[in-house]
């Protein structure tokens, strides 16, 4: 586990290597290995942040657990997209 940052960027990286049970519907998913890497990134000039997430795991129900990252990817995207005002384009940067 870990972080770096600069003026125009900021990486935390965490893992865990013992269990870790996630409550789920219709049932929990537990995950043997758990890594997760997240960056905030400036771009454009400063007019524009950029986020990416990367998490790798390890599950005997992995379509449960993609299901419950991909549920929780989202919603948590979407409320850092909101606190942020960041809107979402495609492609280039807005006004290049």
């Amino acid at each position: 586990m870990g972080y770096s940052r600069s003026p125009t960027k900021f990486d935390i990286q965490f893992e865990s290597v013992a269990p870790i049970t996630f409550p789920a519907t219709p049932k929990p998913v537990t995950v043997g290995y758990y890594g997760e890497e997240f960056t905030v990134e400036s771009i454009c000039a400063g007019t524009a942040t950029y986020i990416t997430m990367i998490v790798k795991y390890c599950a005997r129900d992995v379509l449960g657990a993609y299901s419950l990252y991909s549920y929780y990817r989202s919603a948590t995207t979407a409320a850092l997209a909101q606190k942020l005002g960041a809107e979402v384009f495609q492609g280039t940067c807005p006004g290049y």
